[in-house]
């Protein structure tokens, strides 16, 4: 009786997994993501004592077209949370990257901005990094692929956005 239930159990554990094709997407995608996000923290940590979040900052804060953004339009758009970016960007102004100022219109609002030494900091640092990226996620995709793998992102994108 009991290994009739400890069969039963199995069965119903079994039922949750995924099929075999899926499962193996869900495992490259975790194992490539993870590994991903490591080489390159380590590569801007070793070349340019950048963390990936605040090379991401500085990417934002240049794209931006007031050349500002608002502390929590940043950690929305990073996907991380307030606290993270608030710890990042405390860091990043000791060092001059970047500058907190609060919003004309709304005391309440800050506002971050790069600085001359965030911006040489970029023009810098972009290139190697942005030559890794190549490497390591662009050199073996035909353009086909890149627009293929950007279509799935732009769907899982958009899944993930209307369950919020």
């Amino acid at each position: 009786m009991e290994a009739q239930a400890q069969g039963q159990e199995r069965t119903n554990y079994e039922r949750t997994w995924l099929e075999p094709a899926a499962a193996d997407v869900w495992a490259h995608f975790l194992t490539v993501t993870h590994q991903l996000e490591q080489k390159l923290e380590r590569h801007l940590q070793a070349n340019h004592g950048l963390s990936h979040t605040q090379y991401e900052i500085l990417v934002r804060l240049a794209d931006s077209p007031d050349g500002a953004i608002r502390m929590s339009d940043l950690a929305e758009n990073l996907v991380t949370a307030k606290s993270a970016v608030t710890y990042q960007v405390g860091k990043m102004c000791k060092a001059g990257l970047i500058e907190r100022f609060a919003c004309p219109l709304d005391a309440r609002a800050t506002y971050v901005r790069l600085t001359s030494d965030g911006e040489q900091l970029l023009s810098k640092v972009a290139p190697c990094h942005l030559d890794l990226v190549k490497r390591l996620v662009f050199a073996d995709l035909t353009c086909e692929e890149a627009n293929q793998l950007t279509e799935i992102l732009s769907r899982w994108q958009k899944k993930l956005k209307a369950e919020e």
